[in-house]
């Protein structure tokens, strides 16, 4: 209904664009409509491989697409954006990441050394609205936002920033079980607690005597 709307309308001839509709229940007239199904298909597909979370459907959604429009289609023989500005595409951002690709961050320095130079957090797509070609869009683990980045790494076992690890809200129940149960493995020196027994309550009137008490004022 918000297709064939008065609001709809009045853009479309102020625009000069011609108007057409499919018939109600015949979807195959609509060539989006197929196409949508191998979008959805595809971002299956990476979610699967990656294994990114349910929620991470719409971010997944959107570097499909930008993968798609700066990849070749048999369909139209060219690639999409190149089709429709007649300009070279630059896909040197989709070589650096890949979806769901846990990554350090760049963030401003804090308090030293309180604070990491880098942040944790998981690449989910290429902007393509703020900063240069090479800006990302990063979700960090600590606030599970959305932020734009230009400077960061992969975070791998080879060089990794424990401190950003360990601030990044992953792990830390693990973490936190394996040095209570006195696990070694990553450094850390096991933990042991002791408890001590709460006195007994004064039963004798007589143990009062020579005892000191704080009263109120």
């Amino acid at each position: 209904q918000v297709e064939i709307s008065q609001r709809v309308e009045n853009l479309l001839r102020a625009l000069f664009i011609k108007s057409w509709q499919s018939e109600p229940h015949q979807q195959q007239q609509n060539y989006a409509e197929r196409y949508i199904q191998t979008l959805k298909r595809r971002v299956t597909t990476v979610m699967d491989r990656t294994g990114a979370p349910p929620a991470m459907w719409l971010l997944c959604a959107q570097y499909v697409c930008f993968l798609m429009n700066h990849s070749y289609n048999k369909t139209i023989g060219s690639v999409p954006l190149q089709a429709l500005t007649g300009t070279t595409v630059d896909i040197s951002p989709l070589l650096r990441f890949h979806f769901w690709q846990q990554v350090y961050y760049y963030q401003e320095a804090g308090a030293f050394p309180s604070t990491s130079r880098e942040g944790l957090g998981h690449f989910v797509g290429i902007s393509e609205h703020v900063g240069p070609v090479m800006t990302f869009k990063v979700l960090t683990a600590d606030t599970n936002k959305v932020i734009y980045r230009s400077v960061l790494r992969p975070a791998t076992d080879a060089d990794p920033n424990l401190r950003a690890a360990s601030l990044g809200g992953e792990g830390d129940d693990d973490d936190d079980d394996d040095i209570a149960n006195g696990d070694v493995s990553k450094g850390s020196a096991p933990v042991t607690t002791t408890t001590e027994d709460d006195p007994e309550p004064l039963t004798d009137l007589g143990d009062l005597v020579g005892r000191s008490f704080l009263l109120d004022e």
